[in-house]
């Protein structure tokens, strides 16, 4: 997941302290979650996948390790 969502915000042209900050939560605590030191909540999950304009597919094997064919 780490080098996905990394992959995915530098993409979008934003870093981690912006999408940080446009979740409402802090950058050490946003690298932690992408690390896997802890884990997003539903509403972390949602905001990312608004701020990186996420297809659903894709999170859904970003965040819940599933593979939709």
């Amino acid at each position: 997941m780490e080098n996905i969502l990394r992959s995915l915000i530098v993409l979008k042209g934003k870093t981690i302290p912006e999408v940080a900050k446009e979740m409402g939560i802090s950058k050490n605590a946003l690298y932690r979650k992408i690390c896997g030191k802890s884990e997003f909540t539903r509403r972390e999950i949602s905001a990312l996948v608004s701020i990186l304009d996420i297809e659903p597919y894709k999170a859904m094997e970003i965040f819940f390790n599933l593979k939709v064919s």
